[in-house]
């Protein structure tokens, strides 16, 4: 009679362990006291500020390459000049907007404030992100770069931001968005001003497009999983890798093609399926303590 009491208590206080961890997912996975999340906030921002300074000591300073705006298809289409370049960044706006419905929906379960907030900052960027860069491939300019280069690195910081919160904490994620974005934000506008006076550095820039690049596949592959469907997310650093080298091998892949694809519309096609995964894994994915 007293085992099976005893039996009856540790599942209850099983249960309600459990409870309060899924609970406790709304907050932050695994759980962190506002020391810890506090001291892992300086440490993030110690070590990038370490690693920006180190890239500036050891890379010399260097301007944008005026050929980058030399785009392998330039073909003009009912009168529309790089109408492939403009018109692959359609689903950019498209899949920005359904991630923002998405979040917005009230359909997804397991889903707090801060990580509906990353998230939707995440597409809202994306959707930006693919006007800003219609804009550039219609006038193809440092200038008009700015507004390709500004929302997307933005994205890039919300993400890193929104999968700290996934997989590390919540408040952690919602304490470093801020400073990440204003970190892409004014390393892209620096870029911009050191062109306009003739000065032109590119590597706080550079680096504000790597870091993402290379601490979300960090975090994936070191962090344990707090929901199912990870490949998703995985499928999103491939093709930031396929994105990568379609934008080096603009040329290569327009010539491989018959003059079909340029390199360039597979960076865009790339990157946006990759966005699509991020929709894809909000959608499908499962709290591994249910």
């Amino acid at each position: 009679m007293n085992r099976t009491a005893t039996n009856q208590s540790k599942d209850n206080d099983y249960q309600s362990k459990n409870g309060s961890r899924f609970k406790g997912k709304s907050e932050s996975s695994p759980q962190l006291s506002e020391q810890q999340i506090s001291r892992y906030t300086n440490l993030t921002a110690a070590v990038v500020i370490g690693a920006f300074i180190l890239v500036h000591l050891i890379i010399p300073k260097f301007a944008q390459m005026t050929s980058y705006h030399d785009f392998a298809d330039n073909r003009k289409v009912v009168g529309i000049p790089y109408f492939f370049n403009v018109i692959s960044n359609l689903p950019f706006i498209w899949v920005g907007l359904q991630g923002m419905n998405l979040l917005s929906s009230g359909t997804l379960t397991g889903i707090d404030s801060t990580e509906k907030r990353l998230f939707n900052v995440f597409f809202y960027f994306v959707f930006f992100g693919g006007i800003g860069s219609a804009f550039y491939h219609l006038i193809p300019n440092n200038f008009t770069l700015l507004f390709d280069r500004l929302p997307i690195t933005a994205a890039g910081m919300s993400l890193l931001s929104a999968i700290i919160a996934d997989r590390i904490s919540k408040s952690l994620g919602h304490q470093l968005l801020f400073p990440l974005l204003l970190f892409g934000i004014l390393s892209t506008l620096y870029w911009e001003f050191s062109e306009l006076i003739g000065a032109g550095d590119i590597r706080a820039y550079a680096f504000a497009q790597f870091l993402p690049a290379i601490l979300i596949p960090l975090i994936l592959a070191k962090m344990p999983k707090s929901y199912s469907g990870t490949h998703y997310l995985w499928n999103l650093v491939l093709c930031f890798g396929i994105a990568r080298f379609g934008e080096f091998a603009d040329g290569l892949f327009y010539m491989l093609s018959f003059h079909l694809i340029s390199g360039h519309v597979v960076k865009h096609l790339a990157l946006s399926w990759g966005v699509y995964q991020v929709y894809e894994y909000l959608k499908n994915r499962k709290s591994t303590n249910q």
